[in-house]
């Protein structure tokens, strides 16, 4: 049985898990607007491990549960951002990409006219 005594020690430890882990995300959204992929790789790995560390959290008491839901919500806020950051630098290199191929096939029909 849990008392309020093992809830209020085990908080600092879960609030600690949680700041350190929004801190890698903020540190991975630095490392998407820097656009520097071996740190972003990195990050996303880490963010794996944080992610099955995650599951072993005591969720055992009501304060614990609150703590949860008040982090893990304003993770979802910077996981979302971060999603969509990349999703927008794929989109530009997609269209770089495409916009490059079709001035080498402009090229290629002038060499050829």
């Amino acid at each position: 049985m849990t008392t309020i005594a093992d809830s209020t020690y085990r908080l600092p430890s879960v609030e600690t898990f949680y700041k350190e882990y929004i801190s890698g995300s903020e540190e991975l959204r630095a490392a998407i607007q820097r656009r520097e992929w071996p740190d972003i790789e990195r990050y996303v790995l880490w963010r794996e491990e944080k992610l099955e560390e995650l599951q072993l959290l005591p969720t055992d008491s009501e304060p614990l549960r609150v703590l949860h839901k008040e982090y893990l919500d304003r993770i979802m806020i910077l996981e979302l951002a971060n999603i969509s950051s990349l999703n927008e630098i794929v989109e530009s290199l997609k269209l770089s990409i495409r916009e490059s191929q079709e001035h080498k096939l402009a090229a290629r029909y002038a060499e050829n006219a």
